[in-house]
């Protein structure tokens, strides 16, 4: 879109809201939580003119619960809270995990514990993301960096969820869902929907086993309704057909099923992108960054040629060998991100053994400015 031409401006949960649409999705659940509720505000009304069910359900469990079922029936289904809905969520985000079942949750972060800061922002919820549920299982997390990535994000959510069969987090906060911007050029090739092992043809019911052990772990998923398709799906460890195993099963068939769904860790890892780097070569300082503190990080480098930065968007799984090669070149490391503990810096020594020289860091609701970075960098 040229100069003086109209543009479209929304905000991050429009963003999100419109590229779920564009994505195909056709069911939202979620229990109105600050500051996720305007994704639901914008489906409510928009969502029924492209053939989207929008529920309120009576708790976040509910809501969870009702995405997988829905998913599980063969649409594209997601659902959005906050921190604390998101604890609620987390037994049923296993299930999902469990039952290899596509979702996607887009959590929106606010200042906790417990209720917390309803209207304020943070980036506390990283590690909950990281690691949701109990147990060792495969899901993805993706983190937009500005209103336009927002729309991309929502995009390879599902695009993930359904190649993988795993529920996928989209972390953003109220800054973000709140922020408003243009959005110029839109790339419309990175809403082309990639939905997997998807068997809609009919199969013999004697031969078909929905959870067939496979050199990728990814096994083909039939919906209800077709001939031949029916399985047993549980939250219980199951065999290739989805019957309950026994101990008289358990060492051979958990070792096998559990490594199945473990393998696809490495696949989506494949398809995690590097962070995205941006400003001078030749710097002084390199700072790290996640979700929208990179909208602020982005300002900042274009009056300062002495820093750089790095945004980490394709959170998890961690593509390893890409984040090494862009965290090197020189300069000191900056951690910066809105939270106490610095939760990205501490992903990143855990994952990658690489510790952060200084840490930026704020944790009392609001995001950081331009001219307060400026003095802080």
């Amino acid at each position: 879109i040229k100069v003086g031409e109209p543009k479209l401006l929304m905000s991050g949960a429009e963003a999100l809201a419109v590229g779920a649409l564009l994505s195909g999705m056709k069911f939202y659940a979620a229990y109105p939580m600050t500051p996720a509720s305007p994704i639901m505000h914008f489906l409510a009304e928009v969502g029924p003119k492209f053939g989207v069910a929008v529920v309120q359900a009576e708790d976040e469990i509910a809501a969870m619960n009702m995405v997988i079922g829905a998913s599980y029936a063969g649409v594209r289904a997601a659902t959005g809270t906050s921190g604390g809905g998101f604890d609620l969520m987390h037994e049923a985000f296993g299930l999902a995990a469990m039952l290899e079942t596509p979702a996607v949750v887009f959590l929106s972060q606010r200042g906790g514990p417990s209720t917390g800061l309803p209207t304020e922002t943070e980036q506390a919820d990283l590690s909950s993301a990281l690691s949701p549920s109990h147990g060792e299982y495969p899901h993805a997390v993706i983190a937009p960096y500005s209103i336009e990535d927002g729309l991309y994000a929502a995009a390879k959510a599902f695009n993930i969820a359904e190649k993988y069969q795993v529920p996928v987090v989209v972390a953003t906060d109220l800054y973000f869902n709140e922020s408003l911007s243009t959005v110029d050029d839109v790339d419309w090739s990175k809403f082309k929907a990639e939905r997997g092992e998807l068997v809609t043809s009919p199969v013999i019911w004697e031969e078909y086993k929905r959870y067939k052990l496979t050199d990728s772990g990814i096994s083909p998923r039939t919906i209800p309704g077709v001939p031949g398709g029916m399985h047993v799906a549980t939250s219980d460890e199951h065999d290739e057909r989805g019957d309950i195993i026994t101990d008289r099963h358990l060492p051979e068939v958990r070792r096998a099923m559990h490594e199945k769904r473990m393998k696809k860790i490495k696949l989506i890892e494949e398809e995690m992108e590097p962070p995205v780097f941006a400003g001078s070569s030749d710097r002084k300082e390199l700072l790290i960054t996640w979700g929208s503190t990179a909208m602020p990080v982005l300002d900042l480098l274009k009056a300062r040629r002495d820093l750089s930065a790095l945004i980490f968007r394709d959170l998890y799984p961690l593509n390893k060998e890409a984040a090494l090669k862009a965290l090197g070149g020189g300069g000191a490391l900056v951690d910066v991100e809105v939270n106490y503990a610095g939760q990205l810096a501490a992903y990143l020594r855990r994952e990658l053994g690489i510790d952060v020289d200084r840490k930026v860091l704020r944790w009392w609701g609001e995001p950081f400015s331009v001219d307060e970075l400026a003095e802080l960098v």
